[in-house]
């Protein structure tokens, strides 16, 4: 196999990777080290691996950035920059809790009645 044919069996590769990670926007703020968002960065169509990753290490280099929230475009990150993915700086949103404490604690009587037997 020629250099040219393996260069261009990567490239194919590479292209059903980014089709099967959709690009539907990315949003990263910059957060310093009380938590607070400094900067948010909006792509609304999909930058340039290359762009994108250095931009946003260009953000960690800043000695005002503590790290980096993703708001949008998890799976795009991960898929395409894993020097910005791996990173422990960078963290993500958690998903809102979908149960109050009180459904919680409900849930848990009905599944284990005889647990809470006692408390009544």
């Amino acid at each position: 196999m020629k250099k040219e044919d393996l260069k261009r069996i990567i490239a194919e590769e590479l292209a059903k990777l980014r089709e099967a990670t959709q690009f539907d926007s990315l949003e990263v703020a910059a957060i310093d080290a009380n938590g607070e968002e400094g900067v948010r960065l909006i792509w609304r169509r999909e930058p340039p691996i290359e762009v994108a990753e250095q931009t946003l290490l260009a953000q960690l280099d800043n000695p005002s950035v503590a790290g980096l929230m993703i708001h949008r475009g998890e799976d795009w990150v991960e898929a395409n920059l894993p020097a910005i993915a791996g990173d422990e700086r960078v963290d993500y949103p958690e998903e809102p809790d979908r149960f109050s404490p009180e459904e919680r604690e409900q849930d848990a009587r009905l599944e284990n009645p005889d647990l809470y037997r006692d408390e009544e």
